[in-house]
């Protein structure tokens, strides 16, 4: 799996390779679905530098995002999907 974020925006590329297609898309569909989920939980208005700011001043907001991810993969796999 490869999550790259692009450059002054809070857009991340994810993309992931399997031998089989469906279950590739299939992987990257249900990280990026509970990556939203859980990151409008986190921060519900969406605005990720003010949520870094008061409440992770010491954490870039790439680090925010590698947990947020690790949290979703780690969702993913203890429930078999």
């Amino acid at each position: 799996m490869t999550v790259t974020p692009r450059a002054d925006t809070q857009i991340l590329e994810i993309s992931y390779i399997n031998v089989d297609p469906v279950i590739a898309q299939e992987v990257v569909e249900s990280v990026t679905e509970n990556f939203i989920n859980y990151s409008t939980e986190l921060i519900p208005n969406g605005n990720l530098k003010d949520y870094l700011i008061k409440n992770h001043p010491n954490d870039s907001e790439k680090d925010i995002i590698i947990k947020q991810l690790v949290d979703s993969i780690y969702f993913l796999h203890s429930n078999n999907i």
